[in-house]
């Protein structure tokens, strides 16, 4: 009877590790280019260091996935659901992620450049020292992000709020904005420059510190009052 027990408790946690899916083996440190896997169920599976190359993922469930280390480039991920995932240290650049959501993921140290987060849900995402150099957010909702130390230079924001997030010594240099709320965030020691391209910016119940200041202070003053900046 306790072989039993052991046998199956053994193969339900293999299952974790190792999953056909449409004839493809999902597995850790496995490599995948130009998968069409729309619409599977990765949830619970560990995938670390696996990589994706154009491949299609679009409302595929990666809820509780581990994806620590994998890459996920060049790939379509519309309307995918991360809820509880792990992308620390992964790489995702230049990926399509418009309608997925991110709830309760740890994308710590994550690569995400050149990454579309149109109408991306992001809650409870811990995204400290993240890279999302030129990506955009387009009316994507964010809420309770702690961006902490995060790399957005020359990002793309549009028609969107941002609730809740901690942006402290970020890097938003040659930013491109055009009607962006901050509520209730930590913007301390955030890098900002005269560069960017602001139209409509207004901050809420937002921290700033002396610290965060650009190179031109008139440049910083603008963005306090929510002046329009045009390049």
């Amino acid at each position: 009877m306790i072989l039993k027990v052991v046998f199956a408790f053994l193969f339900s946690s293999s299952l974790l590790f190792a999953k056909v899916i449409n004839g493809v083996d999902l597995k850790p440190n496995g490599l995948y280019k130009n998968e069409v896997l729309k619409g599977s169920n990765f949830s619970g599976l560990n995938l670390s260091g696996a990589i994706f190359f154009n491949c299609d993922l679009r409302g595929v469930k990666f809820n509780g996935t581990n994806l620590t280390n994998a890459i996920i480039k060049r790939s379509k991920l519309q309307r995918a659901n991360f809820r509880g995932a792990i992308l620390e240290n992964a790489n995702i650049d230049h990926s399509n992620f418009s309608k997925a959501r991110l709830i309760n993921v740890n994308m710590i140290n994550c690569s995400a450049k050149n990454v579309d987060f149109t109408h991306t849900m992001l809650s409870q995402v811990d995204a400290r020292k993240a890279n999302f150099q030129k990506s955009k957010f387009i009316k994507s909702k964010i809420n309770d992000l702690d961006a902490r130390k995060a790399d957005f230079i020359g990002v793309v924001f549009y028609d969107m709020e941002i609730h809740k997030s901690k942006f402290w010594a970020s890097d938003m240099r040659y930013i491109a904005v055009k009607d962006l709320v901050f509520k209730d965030c930590g913007l301390e020691e955030v890098k900002f420059n005269k560069e960017s391209i602001i139209k409509n910016i207004s901050f809420e119940d937002t921290r700033w510190t002396d610290k965060a200041i650009c190179e031109e202070k008139g440049f910083m003053h603008c963005l306090k009052e929510g002046i329009s900046i045009y390049k």
